[in-house]
């Protein structure tokens, strides 16, 4: 059983490594492919927006992967 809290953290920073974390592998590396590309985008892009949703998407990782993992 996968520590929820581990889990979120884990996802908050890197999304989809809490899922990989929670024994969901396909799902994690998926979230870590759309990360990398979000990353790249913000990289290139240097508006507050691609900030933003940078952040929203963590938050909605991290709270996926807590739930998951309960």
């Amino acid at each position: 059983m996968a520590n929820p809290i581990l889990a979120a953290i884990l996802s908050f920073f890197v999304p989809g490594l809490g899922h990989i974390y929670a024994g969901e592998k396909k799902n994690g590396i998926i979230y870590v492919i759309i990360t990398i590309f979000l990353w790249i985008l913000s990289y290139f892009n240097d508006g507050m927006l691609s900030r933003v949703v940078d952040i929203i998407y963590s938050v909605i990782m991290a709270v996926d992967a807590y739930r998951i993992s309960k």
